[in-house]
C-alpha cells in the first residue's frame, strides 16, 4: 500500500468480503454507495446477521473522538458527527458524555499522559471539555443522586460531553440491512476454510485468489477478495496463505473481559444518563444501564490468549495460533455464560471478576454491591504494533486483509469502510470528476509526505517489520503484550459473581 489514496481506479467488478463485522459491513456499504453493484459478504453466523460471538455484537461500545493522534482524532470526529446526525447510525447512539480518568498524577505515567493529551485535544477542537479538580466537579457532572466512590474524592481526569456509547450489535446489523437494501448479498452459514489459487499468466507471476471455499464445501469467487473476519483473521491467514508469500503480520486473538449487572428499576432510574466512565490506569470502563436495565462494565487490558494446539496451517509459522473460543451464545439468558460448557465454559477468569468489582467500586459503589448477572470473553484481533492492518497481500494480485482493531475500531463504523477502500485501492472512479474528488485519506491533517509515512503504519510490510522489532512503548496505555493463556488461570464460578458481602442494594434484588 504505497500511497494508497493515489492508487489507480480499480477495475474490479465484484467484491467479496469474508466477515460481516465492522470492517466487512462498513466496506460493503461504502462500496455499494460508491457505485459497485456486485458486492457479497460471507458471514459464518447461520442467519447472515452479525455473529453472536463477534466483538461488535455487544450491548454497547464507547464512542469518543479525543485521541491525541491527530489522524485518529480527525477520523473519530468524522465518525462522531455521523453518529449524531446520520439516520442510519443516530438511533443507536446515546450522547451521555465520557469521563476519562486515571489514578496517578505522575507525568511519566502512560495513563496520566493519555488523560492529559486527551484533554488538550478535546479543548483545542472546541469541545466543552472540563477538568475535574474536586469532588464538587465530579458531582456537577454525574449528579447528586448517584453515590460516589473513591474516584470522586481524588479525581484525576476530565469530562467531555461530546461522546457516549452506541448499541454496537444493533448498529452493525443496521449496516448489514442497508447493504441488503442496496442490492448487496449477505450469505450466512459461510465459514471460509480455504482459498483456491492459480498463478497469474502475466509477467508478474503473482498468485491469484480464484475464490474461497466454506466449511460446507460451497465456493464463491470475485474479482477482489477481502479477508476481514475480526478476531479470526490470524487463524484464517495461517490456515489459507501459502508459505511462498513469506512472513505475514501477526494479529493474535486476544480475550478481554466483560460483565453485566441486571439492576432493579429503581436503580436503573438513578444511573440512566450517567456518562461513560473510563480509567486509563486499569483499562476499566462502564456505561449507563440500557433500556432493559442491564449495566455493562469491561476492562481493556493485556487480555488472554487461547492457543490452538495444532498450530500448523498452510503457512506453518505458528506453533499455536491464538484463536477465539467457540462461544456462540448471546446475552439473551442471564445465566447462559456461566454454565459448565467445556473447559473454560463461557465465564471470564476469576481474577477478572475481582478486578471488575474492585474498579466498579471506585466509581459506583452501590452497583459494586450487586451480583454480576453474566460474563463474557470479548475477542479482539490485536496487532502487536497497535495499529490497523489495511493492505493488499503482497504476491497476490487480488487479495486484501483488514484487521488489527485492538479494541479501537467500532466507533469508526460510519467512516472506516471508505477509509479501507481507499487504502486497498478499491475506490471506484468512473469519471474524471469522480477521479479528482478528494477522499477521506486526503483530508487527514498532514502534509502529503507525512500522510504517506503515517499510512505506512497500516501496511502489511510495516506490520511484519513491527512484529520482528517489537517495542512495547508503542502500545497504548491501556495494555501491554498479551502473554497469559486462558488455561493458566482459574475460571469464575457462579458463586464468584456474587458480592462478597450483601449490602442493602443487593438485598433489593
Amino acid at each position: 500500500m504505497s500511497a494508497p489514496h493515489d492508487a489507480s481506479p480499480s477495475a474490479a467488478r465484484s467484491l467479496l468480503f469474508v466477515g460481516g463485522g465492522v470492517f466487512g459491513s462498513s466496506c460493503a456499504l461504502a462500496a455499494l454507495e460508491a457505485g459497485y453493484s456486485d458486492v457479497t459478504i460471507l458471514e459464518r453466523s447461520t442467519d447472515g446477521r452479525l455473529a453472536p460471538d463477534a466483538a461488535s455484537n455487544d450491548l454497547n461500545k464507547a464512542v469518543r473522538s479525543d485521541y491525541s493522534d491527530p489522524c485518529m482524532h480527525h477520523l473519530a470526529s468524522m465518525a462522531l458527527d455521523e453518529w449524531n446526525h446520520n439516520p442510519l447510525y443516530s438511533p443507536h447512539f446515546s450522547n451521555t458524555g465520557v469521563v476519562v480518568s486515571c489514578n496517578t498524577t505522575d507525568p511519566q505515567s502512560k495513563a496520566a499522559s493519555f488523560v492529559s493529551k486527551g484533554f488538550d485535544v478535546a479543548k483545542r477542537s472546541g469541545q466543552q471539555v472540563r477538568w475535574l479538580h474536586t469532588t464538587q466537579d465530579v458531582v456537577d457532572v454525574v449528579g447528586t443522586r448517584r453515590r460516589q466512590g473513591d474516584f470522586a474524592k481524588r479525581p484525576i481526569g476530565y469530562h467531555n460531553p461530546s461522546g457516549g456509547w452506541a448499541n454496537s450489535g444493533a448498529a452493525v446489523n443496521a449496516v448489514l440491512d442497508r447493504v441488503r437494501c442496496l442490492g448487496g448479498k449477505v450469505i450466512g452459514a459461510a465459514e471460509v476454510v480455504k482459498i483456491e489459487w492459480c498463478t497469474d499468466a502475466g509477467a508478474s507471476g503473482h498468485l491469484v485468489a480464484k475464490g474461497v471455499v466454506t466449511s460446507s464445501g460451497a465456493s464463491y469467487a470475485a474479482d477482489e477478495i477481502v479477508l476481514c473476519p475480526g478476531a479470526w483473521l490470524d487463524a484464517l491467514m495461517e490456515q489459507t496463505l501459502p508459505e511462498r508469500l513469506g512472513p505475514r503480520p501477526r494479529v493474535p486473538a486476544t480475550a478481554q473481559t466483560v460483565a453485566l449487572i441486571r439492576v432493579p428499576p429503581s436503580v436503573k432510574a438513578v444511573y440512566r444518563g450517567a456518562p461513560v466512565m473510563v480509567d486509563a490506569s486499569s483499562g476499566f470502563y462502564c456505561f449507563e444501564p440500557n433500556d432493559e436495565g442491564v449495566f455493562k462494565m469491561a476492562t481493556h487490558s493485556s487480555g488472554y490468549l487461547h492457543r490452538r494446539p495444532d498450530g500448523g496451517g498452510a503457512g506453518g509459522q505458528d506453533e499455536g495460533c491464538s484463536v477465539p473460543l467457540d462461544q456462540r451464545g448471546c446475552w439473551d439468558l442471564p445465566s447462559h455464560l456461566v454454565r459448565d460448557e467445556g473447559r473454560y465454559g463461557r465465564a471470564i477468569p476469576r481474577e477478572a471478576v475481582q478486578t471488575l468489582r474492585r474498579e466498579l467500586a471506585r466509581f459506583w459503589p452501590e452497583l459494586a454491591a450487586l451480583p454480576f448477572t453474566a460474563t463474557r470473553l470479548c475477542w479482539y484481533g490485536d496487532a502487536l504494533s497497535g495499529t490497523w492492518l489495511m493492505d493488499r497481500v503482497p504476491g497476490v494480485s487480488n487479495l486484501s486483509v483488514l484487521g488489527g482493531d485492538g479494541g479501537h475500531l467500532f466507533k469508526f463504523l460510519p467512516v472506516i469502510g471508505k477509509v479501507a477502500l481507499e487504502c486497498l485501492g478499491l475506490r471506484p472512479a468512473r469519471t474524471r470528476a469522480a477521479a479528482s474528488r478528494r477522499g477521506v485519506l486526503d483530508s487527514l491533517p498532514l502534509a502529503l509526505e507525512q500522510r504517506r509515512e503515517y499510512l505506512r503504519g497500516w501496511t502489511w510490510a510495516y506490520h511484519v517489520w513491527a512484529d520482528a522489532n517489537f517495542d512495547p512503548q508503542r502500545f497504548d496505555p491501556f495494555r501491554e503484550v498479551a502473554t497469559r493463556q486462558l488455561d493458566s488461570v482459574q475460571e469464575a464460578t457462579p458463586q464468584d459473581l456474587l458480592p462478597h458481602s450483601k449490602g442493602p442494594a443487593a438485598a433489593r434484588l
